[in-house]
C-alpha cells in the first residue's frame, strides 16, 4: 500500500509540472503573439513644422491604434515636418520617431513608446579597440 501512494504521489507530481510547463507555454505563445503583430495599413501624413504629438494623433485618427506614453520621458512637443502617402505604420514611426530616440512597440491595439537607449559613440569606439 506504501509502495501504490509514493508512485500516485509521483504521478500527481510529475502531471502538476506537466500542467504548469503547458500553462507556461500557453502564456508566452499569447504574448509573443499580441506583441509581434505589425501592421501594413497604409497612412498619409501632412505635417509641416507641427509637433510629433499632431502626428501621433492624425496617426490615431487614420488606423485602428492608440498611442501610450510617459510625458515626463517621451518629449512629443518636438517640431518636426513629415510629408507622405501611402507609408505603412513601422516606416512612418520609424522617420518620425526612431531618429529622435523614441522607441515604439506594437502590443494589441496600442502603440507603446519608450524611450531608445542608446549608447554613448565613445564607449563603442573604446570597446572596438580593446584587445582581444
Amino acid at each position: 500500500m506504501k509502495n501504490y501512494e509514493t508512485n500516485l504521489k509521483k504521478s500527481m507530481s510529475l502531471a502538476s509540472k506537466g500542467f504548469i510547463a503547458a500553462l507556461l507555454l500557453l502564456a508566452f505563445t499569447l504574448k509573443v503573439s499580441a506583441v509581434s503583430y505589425v501592421p501594413d495599413e497604409k497612412i498619409q501624413l501632412r505635417i509641416e513644422n507641427g509637433t510629433i504629438k499632431e502626428a501621433l494623433r492624425e496617426i490615431e485618427r487614420q488606423c485602428q491604434f492608440t498611442f501610450i506614453y510617459n510625458d515626463a520621458n517621451i518629449n512629443v512637443n518636438q517640431h518636426i515636418s513629415v510629408s507622405c502617402a501611402d507609408r505603412t505604420l513601422p516606416d512612418l514611426l520609424d522617420e518620425i520617431l526612431m531618429q529622435r530616440g523614441i522607441k515604439y512597440t506594437f502590443v494589441d491595439n496600442h502603440i507603446v513608446l519608450t524611450k531608445a537607449l542608446s549608447i554613448p559613440l565613445w564607449t563603442t569606439i573604446l570597446y572596438l579597440q580593446m584587445p582581444r
